[in-house]
């Protein structure tokens, strides 16, 4: 099975007794972004390690924008069914009149407009793997019939009265309480029973933050093919204070826009205008307030107005003063670039 990375791919790391483990190398580019040192990010590759080889039903749970799909294709691709298909399937993306047909299938002329007769994703992910995202938004009455699939396999096209069979690996993924939501009567027990018996969850950024400089530095040496890009302690500090609220997907969007903007091969805070755009509800907003402190210090959430500098004395400020209230705690923030940023 592939190697999990602790740190860089390629990095050499030191194993449990001190010593330099032997070099890591890449074995499959599913592989290659899932990165972490920290104790959080090696309980997941622990988990990933055991639950590989099995083919009992995962789900996998964490904030938008964690990676729950590279996780997804790792358990797939590194387990005995990698040989089959990988079927994802986007629930929160398929309007709810047709969910049924794009899980289940359907037979010639069940309805107006079906022409043919159609296999739905669990059927096309036979003797695969099927990841369905964002699951807490399957209806309650197509729960009925995917705890079914679920259970034994068995399921019937819409229009038809044969019942077929599929052989699949059910993982799922939610970036909500699942418990809560069989509480709230949103979602079956007895299906959510099926679809946990095993269980990842991926931390948000801001609870892994000694992982940040190994993303910051893995994305930019993806991003720079032509030429090395490097990047200075000052932003490396501004990014390890911010909380992350959009996870690894912002950081890389983020970086990327960096390195479009950067005409010269320093990547540094000086000289440039970095704006964070108030979003409530953001799951940033719940940092903890010694992360607050810290987001204070560097400037992070105040008005997008407000450009940033570097302070000799005191390292990155604000350019206007934090306001006494902290200016952070009532928003989740996500970076912004102007087009005139980062001329160093």
């Amino acid at each position: 099975m592939p190697n999990f990375q602790s740190g860089i791919p390629g990095q050499s790391q030191p194993d449990g007794n001190g010593e330099q483990g032997a070099m890591q190398e890449k074995q499959t580019s599913l592989t290659e972004e899932m990165i972490g040192a920290g104790a959080a990010m090696q309980e997941v590759f622990r988990l990933l390690r055991q639950f590989a080889d099995s083919d009992a039903n995962v789900l996998v749970t964490g904030e938008t924008g964690t990676g729950k799909e590279l996780l997804a294709q790792i358990l797939h691709k590194a387990g005995p069914r990698a040989a089959g298909p990988f079927v994802r399937v986007s629930c929160n993306e398929i309007p709810e009149s047709l969910m049924e047909t794009q899980l289940f299938g359907c037979a010639k002329g069940a309805f107006t407009g079906a022409e043919a007769d159609r296999a739905g994703y669990f059927e096309a992910a036979d003797r695969g793997t099927v990841f369905l995202d964002e699951i807490a938004d399957i209806p309650l009455h197509i729960q009925a019939k995917f705890l079914r699939v679920a259970d034994t396999g068995e399921f019937t096209r819409i229009g038809e009265r044969i019942v077929r069979k599929t052989d699949i690996r059910i993982v799922s993924a939610c970036n909500t309480d699942l418990a809560e939501l069989i509480r709230a009567g949103k979602f079956r027990e007895d299906l959510g029973f099926r679809l946990k018996g095993l269980t990842i969850r991926v931390p948000p950024l801001r609870e892994r933050r000694e992982d940040i400089p190994l993303l910051t530095e893995y994305f930019l040496k993806k991003f720079s093919q032509k030429k090395t890009l490097r990047i200075c302690d000052e932003v490396h500090e501004f990014f390890s204070a911010h909380s992350w609220p959009g996870n690894v997907r912002q950081l890389k969007n983020v970086l990327e826009d960096m390195r479009q903007l950067c005409a010269k091969d320093v990547i540094a805070l000086r000289g440039s205008r970095i704006w964070l755009r108030k979003q409530p509800g953001q799951t940033g907003e719940s940092a903890e307030k010694e992360s607050d402190k810290k987001k204070c210090a560097c400037g992070i959430g105040r008005d997008r107005r407000q450009p940033f500098h570097r302070s000799p004395a005191s390292g990155l400020q604000p350019e206007y003063p934090v306001p006494e209230d902290g200016g952070v705690q009532d928003w989740g923030c996500d970076l912004m670039m102007r087009t005139d940023v980062l001329d160093n």
